[in-house]
């Protein structure tokens, strides 16, 4: 993977005052967030597998077995749908 930010980009964001900066860092997280719910679904969940989803979760740095659980039971729910930020 390429640079993502350039040394060019990187001056300019340092210009933008707080308030930009963070509509901009929001702006990607949403982005990001938006990615990921399209992403997953109840058909995602059945192709992949239980086991091998759980395992997928764990490895990612900061989710840990009490989380990924949260997460497995969430996803597998017969009401699943996306959850605001206040719930996480």
């Amino acid at each position: 993977m390429g640079k993502l930010v350039s040394f060019k980009n990187l001056k300019e964001l340092q210009k933008l005052p707080l308030n930009r900066f963070n509509r901009w860092v929001e702006g990607i997280y949403e982005s990001g967030k938006q990615d990921g719910i399209d992403f997953i679904s109840q058909e995602t969940v059945a192709e992949v597998g239980e086991n091998e989803l759980y395992n997928i979760l764990l490895s990612v740095k900061g989710i840990g077995p009490v989380r990924a659980m949260q997460v497995m039971r969430k996803l597998i729910s017969e009401d699943w749908e996306v959850c605001d930020e206040s719930q996480t």
